[in-house]
């Protein structure tokens, strides 16, 4: 159950849903239907799957280069999906993101998927409410201006979880939701391995391309990203990398 305006349209958003009620991917839980509880909240029906969000795993997976390369691939082939199926997420965060563990292995998956056309950036909200203090530090800057956002959107965000998850500390984290903004449309992020010399010279890299401001110089695609992440994890014929995760 959420939180939502009284004038929301619930007859169009199910309408919507319908269109993409055929969409499965293991790393993607989508929005399947959503019901009026009373005038400020719905239920939201979702596909099923277990878990607690990332930042209750940040340190084991920031722990070992292996669990952290295939989390960061499962979270990429997911995006991709989204993306060849024409949706985009544009609300990725540590909040969206479910972690489980099964016979020793990490699972990650995206919820809250599927309502992305409902975000119309011409009528955004007044991001400086202190509702948004925590969004706002995982949105992008065209978001934040509300114009030009696109699936590589997506992209930054993915970044700023990244960062966040190898460093234990984001970015762009600020006391107020205005000095987030700020920081997000002013400042550059700092390099991850200064904060986790853990961080390698390759994964610091991708991180800063995912952060870049201009979206032009983000990488092309979340598949570009995943195969690169995929070169990380261990192969005996490929030369080390300079270690970490």
């Amino acid at each position: 159950i959420v939180d939502c305006p009284p004038q929301l349209d619930i007859n169009s958003i199910n309408t919507e849903l319908k269109d993409i009620e055929n969409l499965r991917h293991p790393n993607l839980c989508f929005i399947r239907e959503v019901v009026r509880v009373d005038e400020n909240q719905v239920g939201v029906f979702m596909d099923d799957h277990q878990g607690s969000f990332l930042k209750f795993s940040m340190l084991q997976l920031r722990e070992n280069a292996d669990v952290f390369h295939h989390a960061v691939v499962q979270l990429c082939k997911g995006v991709d999906y989204l993306h060849q199926s024409g949706l985009c997420h544009w609300d990725i965060r540590p909040e969206t993101i479910l972690v489980s563990k099964d016979q020793g292995k990490f699972h990650v998956a995206f919820v809250d998927v599927g309502l992305s056309f409902y975000f119309d950036l011409k009528k955004l909200p007044d991001l400086r409410d202190s509702l948004y203090h925590n969004p706002a530090k995982y949105m992008s800057p065209e978001i934040i201006m509300g114009r030009g956002a696109d699936c590589r959107s997506d992209l930054y965000s993915l970044g700023i979880v990244l960062f966040e998850t190898a460093t234990g500390a984001n970015p762009f984290d600020a006391p107020t939701t205005a000095g987030v903004i700020s920081a997000q449309l002013n400042k550059n992020a700092p390099q991850a391995k200064e904060i986790n010399s853990n961080v390698s010279e390759e994964t610091n890299a991708l991180i800063l391309r995912l952060l870049a401001k201009e979206s032009a110089f983000r990488p092309a695609s979340a598949s570009e990203v995943a195969r690169e992440i995929a070169s990380y994890i261990f192969n005996p014929s490929i030369p080390p990398r300079t270690g970490g995760i």
